[in-house]
């Protein structure tokens, strides 16, 4: 498991952060119990499988924070077994689009993404998070990361 740091376990709480404050945005119920039936967990065999790559490229995965009919707030995670000092996730929004990214730079609403300016140099078992708020259709897509 990759040594996780106080800045990435910051980063990741202000995106869990950010992401209940849109669902609170956009109307959102927030509370466990409202919650769970809206927004079940997705299954590990389909958002948490990293994307196979040779040595060298980084991988990604996928998972949904929060979710409502029409829209959606995702984590996507870049992992690499090598030092990279840039990288590029892709994946289909299955019919919608990204409104939204946060840690990284929207492309193409459909979905690419590249690293921020701040976080596209990952150290050898290191990690680089981005958030999205997107429209549409709930899906657990299959990413493909590129370095």
């Amino acid at each position: 498991m990759p040594h996780v740091t106080a800045r990435a376990r910051g980063a990741r709480l202000s995106l869990v952060t950010l992401a209940l404050a849109l669902a609170v945005a956009v109307g959102v119920p927030t509370s466990a119990s409202s919650v769970a039936p809206t927004a079940p967990a997705p299954s590990p065999a389909t958002s948490t499988l990293p994307t196979p790559r040779p040595a060298g490229a980084c991988q990604a995965t996928y998972r949904t924070i929060a979710s409502w009919p029409g829209g959606y707030v995702a984590e996507v995670t870049v992992f690499s077994s090598n030092a990279i000092s840039a990288w590029s996730v892709t994946w289909s929004t299955g019919g919608g689009a990204v409104q939204q990214v946060w840690g990284g730079t929207l492309t193409s609403p459909f979905a690419v993404v590249q690293n921020a300016a701040w976080n596209g140099d990952v150290p050898a078992g290191g990690t680089a998070t981005f958030g999205v708020y997107g429209t549409g259709p709930t899906v657990t897509p299959f990413v493909t990361c590129t370095a």
